[in-house]
């Protein structure tokens, strides 16, 4: 019994790390580009009013790419196991 008490403390404290270092990713990031809600809202302000620059950026094409890293880190920090959260309500 003891070594399975052991078990569940060094998974619990892997867990705890594991989950902890997508917070730290963005960080050192300046504000505006700390959460994707606030890139989200650079490229919707851009594309109702858009420059010159904007569309010669092919801004468009560009937002998959730019929206990835902020979707992988929610998905790293989803865990459907023990969390009672649904997919459709992530912060996307």
């Amino acid at each position: 019994m003891m070594r399975v008490t052991v078990r569940l403390q060094l998974m619990r404290r892997h867990e705890i790390a594991y989950f902890s270092v997508p917070r730290k990713i963005f960080s050192d990031a300046s504000v505006v580009y700390s959460e994707l809600s606030r890139v989200k809202s650079i490229f919707k302000r851009g594309a109702r009013h858009p420059s010159p620059a904007f569309r010669a950026a092919y801004t468009s094409l560009t937002v998959p790419s730019m929206y990835s890293p902020y979707l992988r880190l929610e998905l790293l920090r989803w865990d459907p196991l023990h969390q009672d959260v649904d997919f459709s309500d992530m912060n996307w």
